[in-house]
């Protein structure tokens, strides 16, 4: 017979003649051409699994990590161009979308510390098992619970300021007073509190090490030995540590030339490291208690630079004067230029210390943008033309 094909390949083919030895005779190259020629199609693959569900804490993971590789790419790219807004874009969505997430796991820790129930003291003697099986499962939901809202913060900050800048740009559509602003006012105080009460529990926030760095820049040194920049009262050592006399703990005219504490002549530069250590506290702890509503890290780093160099009292004029615990964030850089002046004159290195703290100040917050609050659609009595705006 003859082994024309015919359709359906190799098994109609044995069909055909009859024979189901027909395959036997051919080899496994013949029979694969026989079934290519005769239009047979390949077994079906089999249907892939369904995805296993990640579970909220890789998804959150994941998502930080591509947060971080977003930054990176994004820092690289400084011109404006398409691949630069096209990373802006998937950075913000990412951020938007580790919010939720953080927000969704705090809830879920304290609803995990409620079902321990009463907080555990930590007992003076040796706890019995399940006190103290409940002591640490209280104490790993608490870790795990301040190091989520230590990553909340920042983000929650730059989503406020977006927020906030958007409805600003509709409440500066409608300067006169109607249904929509009272509405947009509204919102407005929602967010903020929304904003604070989410992130009231962090306290404690600390300069970074960009931030420390960008105050040594400015202070020079360190001086390990006196540095008078040619007012006695002025003298400092290590990196802007002023040096006052005994019994002026805050201040006073100028004593010995070098700390107290120290042995007479040049300083170390541990003994410089501890004292701006010392120093960057006290910065640190005003901004803490000052500011209210939440910062990224960059603006943190920006107002402890700035309470450093003026102290709390020229911090409070600074967050005063700006409405920043109102939600008025951009209006802080364009206070901090102002604060410029050392004795009734215009100084240039506080100018250029000013421009550098509003440069850090503002960056990574700039990324993204909120569109426009809608506006709602306008009534036209029957007869009448709604004319365009």
């Amino acid at each position: 017979m003859s082994l024309r094909p015919t359709p359906g390949g190799l098994a109609a083919l044995q069909a055909a003649a009859g024979n189901r030895a027909v395959g036997s005779l051919l080899s496994p190259v013949q029979r694969q051409d026989i079934d290519a020629g005769l239009g047979a199609r390949p077994p079906a693959p089999a249907p892939a699994a369904p995805p296993v569900p990640r579970s909220a804490d890789t998804e959150l993971r994941l998502r930080l990590r591509h947060a971080v590789e977003l930054e990176v790419r994004l820092d690289a790219l400084r011109a404006s161009t398409p691949r630069r807004r096209a990373v802006e874009a998937e950075l913000v969505e990412v951020r938007l979308a580790l919010i939720d997430l953080l927000i969704d796991r705090i809830a879920r820790r304290e609803q995990q510390l409620a079902d321990l129930g009463p907080p555990v003291s930590a007992p003076s003697s040796r706890p019995s098992g399940s006190v103290a099986d409940r002591l640490a499962a209280q104490e790993r939901l608490e870790r795990e619970q301040a190091a989520d809202r230590h990553e909340l913060v920042p983000l929650l900050a730059w989503r406020t300021r977006l927020e906030l800048r958007a409805i600003d740009r509709g409440l500066d559509a409608e300067r006169r007073s109607s249904a929509r602003r009272v509405m947009l006012e509204r919102q407005r105080r929602d967010v903020l509190a929304v904003a604070v009460a989410l992130t009231a529990p962090v306290r404690g926030r600390t300069l970074s090490d960009a931030g420390a760095d960008l105050i040594k820049s400015f202070e020079g040194g360190p001086y390990l030995d006196r540095y008078d920049p040619g007012d006695p009262q002025r003298a400092t050592v290590g990196w802007g540590h002023k040096i006052v006399g005994p019994g002026h703990p805050n201040g006073g005219p100028p004593g010995p030339w070098v700390p107290r504490e120290f042995r007479p002549g040049v300083i170390t530069l541990a003994d410089a490291e501890r004292l701006f250590r010392g120093d960057t506290a006290t910065a640190v702890a005003a901004v803490n208690r000052l500011v209210t509503v939440p910062l990224t890290q960059e603006q943190f780093d920006a107002l402890v630079s700035f309470a450093f160099n003026g102290g709390p009292g020229m911090l409070r004029q600074l967050v005063e004067s700006s409405g920043l615990n109102e939600g008025h964030y951009d209006a802080v850089t364009q206070r901090l230029p102002r604060f410029n002046h050392a004795d009734r004159k215009v100084s240039s290195g506080l100018t250029r210390r000013r421009a550098r703290e509003a440069t850090r100040y503002d960056a990574g917050s700039e990324v993204g943008r909120f569109p426009d609050p809608p506006r709602p659609p306008r009534l036209v009595p029957p007869g009448e033309v709604m004319l365009p705006r």
